[in-house]
């Protein structure tokens, strides 16, 4: 059977490229930390370990050592020969993408500016967090539960039969409508004041009502409810500080920020143009959305809105606002949605030019990445149109080929314990290396709450696991069946399991998938051709690529390989086994 793998994210085209060989280990020994080279070009070890990082060696095989290195390495030097094809072919000069990384540097220069300028400024005294705690009266807490009713004549009998000796739990799990709390006895936990006179309750209740005592009836909304409290007790203010503290930060970040960009407003001279609004106010009618094909020739290019030296026009403006969402109908519209979404990334973006930001080595670096990111997706983008459109045997072959793919989903069940730390889920494998059975071990430890509490410590994977336990599922795909597998990091914690049944999906008909199948189809035939590419750039450029073995060694050695690897296989929830 063919394994199937189809790349979605155009990004990870290099990372999954067949790999060709390169030249041979040159005569002349290379400059120290000199890996490659292509051509003039030299690829310094450093350039390969911060590539490694980036790149998952999941995304790139499964080998180890020499052979993962090699391939790390062909990576990049399939990503320099894509960048300067790209250049050859003056895509990294378009506007097009001019426009694209402008956008994005703006937006990097905001959070600059932010992070160096704006948060350092925040800050909360402790003694804020104590007048808080003081006037939300937090220190008082007090154990809570009710029977909430659809009326009162049944409030009123509830509460003469628990006069009578009736037991509240009982009643409230018989007769309360409020389902979360009903199940339990009518208990909802301990509530300060503040939440307590949001369920109804008033301040004299609250501080006065005794412990075990029965509240008279109590209106709730449209509904009713007789209360009682269960314990009181008195909270320190340390329960509560960091909650509160967070607050008041967020709220003070809020206030900073404002009064920032009120002061950068002025210092930039921020306005809107008249004639720009007028303009809008014009082509505007009623409800009717502003659309670039509504104005008339040469409008789009009039300034709307100007900063120092720069001015955003109407053309512009409207295009933002579209990618944005946000419906323009006149002038007004247009003020409004430029302060929401416009203003203060631009003026940021000012503020941090003028300190010299956009000239740090890192944003450099990382705008010459963007620009050969967009140009060799433009790049990929011009190979791909000269490719013909799949055919219907294209796409019944590739159905054929890759059954898996058009699967219903599998049936898959494990037993499981989920467990909160490293440590806890060692401890169960030590309990299943003595003999104890995992089914046993996981409903008496397992943190997940799936389903039945008679079916604790079993789970099932659907198509909804898939999407909502995706690192869990990985691993289970991957895990021998019925042999104990973990920890595996998931959501949630440590997951030990052991897969107990798995079976595939029914194919589905051809006619049922087959728009699935085309778009299958053609994102194979897309990467297949791009690859062919590739291998005709390598083919071009190999008498000019020159590999330094020991420096590659040296640059990447099997310790660091496996670090990475042992890293990315934990995130991605596959085995971890290097030995």
């Amino acid at each position: 059977m063919k394994r199937f793998r189809i790349s979605i994210a155009a990004g990870s085209i290099v990372a999954g490229l067949l790999l060709i060989g390169c030249a041979a280990e040159p005569l002349v020994a290379p400059a120290p930390g000199v890996v490659a080279s292509i051509g003039e070009e030299r690829i310094l070890a450093q350039d390969l370990r911060n590539y490694a990082e980036r790149v998952p060696i999941t995304l790139l095989a499964s080998a180890h050592g020499d052979s993962a290195r090699r391939q790390y390495l062909r990576s990049l030097l399939v990503r320099r020969l894509l960048a300067h094809e790209a250049a050859e072919r003056g895509f990294d000069t378009t506007l097009a993408i001019a426009q694209q990384v402008d956008d994005r540097l703006r937006d990097k220069l905001k959070n600059v500016y932010l992070r160096e300028q704006v948060w350092p400024h925040i800050s909360v005294e402790k003694a804020k967090a104590q007048a808080v705690y003081d006037s939300l009266g937090l220190g008082l807490q007090r154990r809570l539960a009710g029977i909430v009713t659809t009326s009162s004549a049944q409030a009123e009998m509830l509460r003469d039969a628990l006069a009578s000796g009736e037991r509240f739990e009982a009643l409230a799990m018989k007769h309360s409508i409020h389902t979360s709390s009903a199940p339990g006895g009518g208990e909802l936990g301990y509530v300060s004041q503040r939440q307590a006179a949001q369920l109804g309750i008033s301040a004299s209740v609250f501080a006065n009502l005794p412990d075990s005592a029965i509240s008279e009836v109590i209106p709730l909304g449209q509904e009713f409810q007789i209360l009682r409290f269960l314990h009181t007790k008195i909270a320190p203010i340390e329960d509560f500080v960091e909650q509160i503290l967070a607050v008041l930060m967020e709220q003070e970040r809020q206030r900073i920020e404002y009064e920032t960009l009120q002061s950068l407003s002025v210092e930039f001279d921020w306005r809107a143009v008249p004639e720009g609004l007028g303009i809008l106010d014009e082509r505007g009618a009623g409800d009717t959305v502003l659309q670039l094909w509504l104005l008339e020739p040469g409008e789009a290019a009039l300034p709307l809105f100007t900063y120092a030296d720069t001015a955003i026009s109407i053309g512009e403006f409207l295009q933002i606002s579209k990618r944005n969402r946000r419906e323009i109908k006149d002038g007004v519209s247009a003020v409004r949605v430029a302060d929401e979404i416009l203003r203060a990334e631009h003026l940021y973006a000012e503020a941090a030019r003028r300190l010299g930001a956009h000239e740090q080595p890192e944003i450099v670096s990382w705008q010459q990445e963007l620009v050969e990111e967009l140009a060799i997706t433009q790049l990929r983008r011009q190979v791909l149109d000269e490719e013909p459109a799949v055919t219907s045997e294209d796409v019944q072959k590739f159905y054929k080929d890759y059954p898996d793919a058009f699967r219903e989903s599998a049936d898959i069940l494990i037993v499981e314990t989920l467990v909160g730390s490293e440590q806890e889920a060692l401890a169960v494998l030590d309990e299943v290396a003595a003999g104890h059975d995992l089914l046993d071990i996981a409903k008496r430890t397992t943190l997940r709450r799936v389903g039945p509490s008679d079916s604790r410590g079993t789970l099932r994977l659907n198509e909804h696991e898939r999407m909502t336990n995706s690192v869990l599922y990985a691993a289970v795909q991957q895990a021998p069946l019925n042999e104990v597998v973990g920890p595996v990091a998931v959501e949630g914690g440590q997951s030990v399991f052991r897969v107990i049944h798995r079976e595939k999906g029914a194919l589905m008909p051809f006619l049922q998938v087959e728009a699935r199948a085309k778009a299958y189809a053609r994102r194979f035939q897309q990467n297949s051709a791009f690859e062919r590419f590739v291998e005709e750039l390598l083919v071009r450029h190999k008498s000019q690529t020159l590999i330094y073995e020991i420096e590659l060694v040296q640059a990447l050695p099997d310790s660091l390989i496996d670090e990475i690897a042992r890293r990315d296989h934990q995130r991605a929830g596959l085995p971890v086994d290097f030995n």
